[in-house]
């Protein structure tokens, strides 16, 4: 058996387009988000991983990945309420609560 190769996110532009035809899509958000932070586009990827979160505030994906875009930023506070908001949604979420404690530490060192 072959190893199968990690999926890799749809081009921007899939996402792009779903948004000009559903601007309320919350997973075009998240998705586009994505794509912008791979591409180290931080800035522009917080803005759609906030409008994700507008739209739905139970995404915990893209609360998720709202943090991890703040927290390279340096925004590290605002990163910190992202997850404790998910934590406050899903008090099991385990990627929020590794997420605060690696951030948490990260505070304490400074």
């Amino acid at each position: 058996m072959t190893p199968q190769k990690p999926r890799t996110p749809p081009p921007r532009g899939h996402y792009t387009e779903a948004l000009r035809l559903e601007p309320r899509f919350s997973d075009a958000h998240n998705g586009l988000g994505g794509a912008l932070l791979a591409q180290e586009r931080i800035g522009e990827a917080i803005a759609h991983f906030e409008e994700a979160v507008r739209l739905e505030p139970g995404f915990l994906a893209a609360r998720h990945n709202l943090a991890a875009a703040l927290a390279q930023e340096g925004r590290t506070d605002e990163a910190v309420r992202q997850l404790e908001a998910a934590l406050t949604i899903d008090p099991a979420d385990e990627t929020a609560r590794r997420g605060l404690e690696i951030l948490r530490g990260r505070k304490q060192k400074e």
